[in-house]
């Protein structure tokens, strides 16, 4: 009995150290069980926000603030072989591809006036930051008075080809719309891309028009005191211009009222943006001031498809899920509006913002 009781001892110690053992092994593989989950929830993450990203922007001035979610009207500016104005219409299943000559003058923001469209791009390239892609997105957007969302800048594999036909091989050959991506420039996100890609699929090829607008009634051409000959606007037609093929379905089919107020000391200023909604398919039914300055510009009114795309347009400061309601956040508190007693069920109110962006 005094031999076994050792025996016994030894044998107590030895299983207490095995189970030790595997109790710091099960904890080893629960930690490193845990920070694989985590390494692959981050990338997860990351993967999720990079689709919602610009895929490869010209620089980060001038980066929008929403998300195409595909219900909308998207007007795209793409320099390729020419400078376009690409936009589809998902409520009527149809795309416009419009040719902006380089002889065009574009009315630029930020105190450029106006310029040749081909030259626009390197004229904003050499500015520090470089800004050739918000030149070229903003100048088409005030001189054609329609929203412009994005740019896509096409790289040297397809820059010599013809864009009418680079759209044609992507809608008949997906492969080649991620080839296109190779060496682009644009503000679009792979989850834009993509959506705009799969959409333009089921569109009929009747359904896509081609023209170019120095053939049109919007165009005349201008004689400079230099002696050169310059594509000017004739500004009464481009309002039926637009509304013939830009407008935004699923905006006219809401029929929303939309009431524009000017909270800058800044004139007409009302009155621009409501030719922009108005050329959009928007239904201003007027325009008007408000006494107090505001910094930021907000829309108000209910919630809709109208509240939220006005927002998209004007509202950069202002999220667009707070700007369409009550806003508490400090900026988009409109100081003197009563929502009450306006007859729009949509108001948007423009302050400084707006002003130093789009002048």
């Amino acid at each position: 009995m005094a031999k076994t009781a050792p025996k016994t001892g030894k044998l107590k110690r030895q299983k207490s150290r095995q189970d030790s053992r595997g109790y710091r092994t099960r904890m080893g593989l629960f930690a490193l069980t845990f920070l694989v989950l985590l390494i692959v929830c981050g990338k997860l993450i990351s993967l999720v926000q990079g689709i919602s990203q610009p895929i490869a922007p010209d620089s980060p001035v001038g980066q929008k603030t929403y998300q195409w979610d595909g219900t909308g009207r998207l007007n795209i500016v793409v320099q390729a072989d020419n400078l376009y104005l690409f936009s589809f219409n998902p409520g009527s299943q149809s795309a416009n591809l419009l040719l902006i000559p380089p002889e065009m003058y574009l009315n630029l923001p930020l105190g450029f006036g106006q310029y040749q469209a081909g030259s626009v791009y390197q004229l904003g390239q050499s500015e520090q930051p470089p800004l050739g892609a918000r030149l070229l997105k903003e100048g088409m957007e005030n001189t054609l008075a329609v929203p412009v969302d994005n740019y896509f800048l096409v790289g040297k594999n397809f820059s010599e080809e013809p864009f009418p036909k680079v759209l044609e091989k992507i809608r008949q050959n997906p492969i080649q719309a991620a080839g296109l991506l190779r060496g682009s420039k644009t503000d679009l996100s792979l989850k834009e891309y993509f959506l705009l890609m799969l959409s333009l699929r089921n569109v009929r090829e009747d359904k896509i028009s081609e023209s170019d607008i120095s053939e049109s009634t919007v165009t005349s051409w201008e004689l400079l005191p230099n002696g050169s000959r310059v594509l000017g606007i004739n500004k009464p037609d481009l309002e039926q211009f637009a509304q013939g093929q830009l407008e935004d379905t699923a905006l006219q089919n809401e029929e929303f009222s939309v009431g524009v107020y000017n909270a800058t000391n800044h004139p007409q200023l009302a009155e621009k943006a409501a030719r922009l909604v108005r050329d959009m398919g928007g239904r201003v039914i007027f325009t008007s001031n408000l006494s107090s300055d505001m910094k930021n510009s907000v829309v108000i009114g209910k919630k809709s498809y109208t509240s939220r795309r006005l927002g998209q347009i004007f509202t950069p400061n202002c999220p667009v899920e707070v700007s369409a309601h009550d806003s508490t956040k400090p900026g988009c508190q409109p100081v003197g509006f009563d929502q009450s007693i306006s007859r729009a069920d949509v108001n948007l109110i423009l302050g400084e913002d707006y002003y130093r962006e789009f002048q």
